[in-house]
């Protein structure tokens, strides 16, 4: 089949699902297509800049990790939002002519441009994902951007829908409370990962170890994203901070980049606290080559928001510490790792103590890898299609 997807920015370099979704249908033979602006995400670019270089791109047809990508100029970016317009989406889209057409992100510009666009493509079966989670709600602007949407746009999506997919059980409540679609029309199905490509390198790892200045004896925590306030990190740092007063083998593995200013402020609360030898913070690395910084840690630890990376670590055999807001708990319902009650650096504390447990690790990192198993790319992409009866 045809598949094509449809995303304001794609940056396949740093992974996520619509890269890797593209990715496993490629590979199972399907002729895919991402649709994209010839931008990357500000926000993602910002923190990403040495692995992504310039934030613009010229138009054109790429392959970029393994993936067909076409795109397209960006007019502008819409002011609040910052959605882009994207020039000619519907003209390409028509010209590719594909069976499916997966629509991420659901409010914004382009998806209803795509719902629109509809009419005219019946034979087309059209899905539209989203991936919006309580936690990530804020400001007013943002309820009064939901409740326009909800009154005036929602039901264009959703009559325009062959299916609308949910990646967590709380985006299935947000799509029903915030945006006015039936309960009875959305599928849950998780982001997924590779995990062929994710897999413990115990030599990999040992050499990051020994990059870091870790011994082989000490116990990793490991934290992979952006490094901005709202990931939480000076959580995990002050509570790191705390544990290794009692646990001296006990490290700490930062990789990402992120708002200059806080990364300072990290770094300075790093060095009154004389924990140069115990924490490291490394830059961002490209997705692909990301498990051999996992294989170097022992437990992942993402102190808010419910990051795809998570997944990817566990893969690599390590249970994880997560927030009781991530939005995504269903991620550790396996005895994969633990829960801590938000923002309570006391709480996140103990759990990161409970893991200095060897035993604890093991068990909870064996069942983290059993369960990524069930959520390769490969089978969430069956899963999605099968969505739609096909």
């Amino acid at each position: 089949m045809k598949i094509v997807h449809v995303i304001d920015y794609f940056s396949p370099m740093l992974g996520y699902q619509e890269a890797g979704l593209a990715k496993a249908q490629t590979r199972q033979g399907h002729s895919v297509y991402v649709v994209t602006g010839n931008k990357f995400c500000n926000n993602f670019y910002s923190a990403n800049k040495e692995l992504l270089g310039g934030r613009e791109m010229k138009e054109g047809l790429y392959v970029e990790n393994e993936i067909r990508v076409w795109r397209l100029p960006v007019v502008f970016e819409l002011p609040i939002s910052h959605n882009p317009v994207i020039k000619g989406l519907e003209k390409k889209i028509l010209e590719l002519r594909p069976d499916i057409v997966f629509v991420h992100e659901i409010v914004n510009i382009n998806a209803l441009r795509l719902a629109f666009l509809r009419r005219r493509m019946p034979k087309t079966k059209f899905v539209f994902d989203d991936h919006m989670t309580y936690d990530v709600t804020r400001g007013s602007w943002t309820k009064l951007l939901y409740a326009v949407f909800k009154i005036f746009f929602s039901k264009h999506i959703a009559k325009s829908a062959d299916a609308l997919v949910a990646v967590t059980n709380q985006t299935k409540d947000f799509m029903v409370r915030m945006y006015g679609l039936h309960e009875s029309d959305i599928f849950v199905i998780p982001l997924g990962c590779d995990a062929n490509a994710f897999k413990r390198d115990e030599a990999a790892g040992t050499q990051v170890r020994n990059d870091c200045g870790f011994s082989e004896r000490d116990v990793v925590f490991i934290y992979a994203g952006k490094i901005i306030p709202k990931k939480g990190v000076h959580l995990l740092v002050d509570a790191f901070i705390r544990l290794s007063h009692k646990h001296a083998r006990a490290k700490l593995l930062l990789i990402g980049g992120g708002d200059p200013n806080y990364l300072q402020s990290l770094k300075s609360v790093i060095s009154s606290n004389s924990m140069g030898n115990s924490i490291a913070i490394l830059k961002p690395v490209a997705n692909k080559i990301l498990y051999r910084f996992f294989s170097a840690g022992n437990v992942g630890v993402w102190p808010e928001g419910c990051s795809i990376a998570a997944l990817e670590a566990m893969s690599c055999g390590l249970p994880v510490i997560l927030s009781d807001k991530s939005g995504a708990l269903e991620r550790i319902s396996h005895q994969n790792g633990f829960r801590y009650i938000d923002g309570d650096v006391n709480d996140l504390e103990n759990k990161m103590r409970l893991m200095m447990d060897e035993a604890v690790r093991n068990r909870m990192g064996s069942n983290a890898r059993r369960y990524v198993e069930l959520l390769d790319w490969s089978l969430i992409s069956d899963r999605t299609l099968s969505a739609i009866g096909t």
